[in-house]
């Protein structure tokens, strides 16, 4: 199944830091990027840099990080891409059974 290739390992909280960090954006940018919560996002994202073991620390959910990556094109097994455009049945350029399923060793989302 996709899933158990998209989504991976828990990161350490400097793990997330760093990621963070290496796609240019603040706490509040990267809490935006992954979350509509109204509010203050920014404070779960400082909680998933707060260091293990600290009153503040929580951890990131796999797929809330697994999207962080693919957002910020860090994800080391897959890029999000644009889906082609749908063509009406029997046109030029519709897949045999084109449902948007992704195709076995296809690595782009």
């Amino acid at each position: 199944m996709l899933v158990h290739h998209v989504l991976l390992e828990q990161p350490s909280s400097e793990a997330v830091r760093e990621a963070r960090l290496l796609a240019g954006l603040t706490q509040s940018q990267a809490a935006q990027l992954v979350s509509s919560a109204q509010g203050q996002p920014y404070r779960t994202w400082q909680g998933y840099e707060a260091k293990e073991g600290s009153r503040g620390h929580r951890a990131i959910p796999a797929a809330t990080w697994s999207l962080f990556l693919l957002l910020t094109e860090q994800h080391p097994a897959y890029l999000i891409a644009r889906k082609a455009p749908s063509f009406p049945e029997g046109q030029p350029g519709r897949a045999e059974g084109g449902h948007g399923c992704p195709v076995e060793g296809n690595t782009t989302l």
